[in-house]
């Protein structure tokens, strides 16, 4: 009985509810219910009242709480960038990529971490991206292709690295 736990922590919460909605839709669900088997954490917002604690600490505690308390099978956090200070730091990046890994672990989770490619590369962004590229099992990109005629966005979903079973790529387009 898998349970899916996804953390935002970027988009505003109309397009936060909107992705909600769409996975709803898709999964032939009613809107505007709550679900024990797939939560929405928004973590945008989030703050810290300490002095010591960063907003980007607090996102990750807040992950771990959500983590702890959904008991998840499946958790996809978006925007891991804003779950460090400065995702140039290699100290800071690397403690949170085995902190990553520990978590999967220790909740027995399947872990997918979201993190954008540097504009007009094929590279994750900054130290986070590069420790993250050499510590996955799977890499999958999105690549948007718009039809000029039409203007309908395709997207296809490649792998571009397996450590164990090969993918084929996907397309899908999002509709209203």
């Amino acid at each position: 009985e898998p349970r899916v736990l996804y953390i935002d922590t970027e988009m505003e919460k109309a397009n936060t509810i909107a992705m909600k909605n769409r996975v709803l839709s898709m999964a032939g669900r009613r809107i505007g219910e709550n679900y024990d088997d797939f939560v929405v954490l928004m973590l945008r917002e989030a703050t810290s009242d300490k002095k010591d604690v960063s907003a980007a600490v607090m996102r990750w505690r807040l992950t771990l709480k959500a983590i702890y308390e959904y008991n998840p099978t499946a958790v996809f956090t978006d925007g891991l960038l804003d779950a460090v200070n400065d995702f140039n730091s290699n100290t800071e990046c690397q403690e949170l990529i085995y902190k990553c890994m520990q978590a999967a672990t220790h909740y027995n989770i399947s872990l997918w971490c979201l993190v954008h490619q540097n504009p007009g590369a094929d590279k994750l962004v900054g130290h986070l991206g590069s420790m993250l590229e050499r510590k996955v099992t799977d890499i999958f990109e999105t690549k948007k292709e718009k039809n000029p005629t039409t203007g309908t966005a395709t997207f296809t979903v490649s792998q571009k690295k397996a450590r164990g079973r090969d993918v084929p790529d996907w397309k899908f387009q999002v509709e209203n």
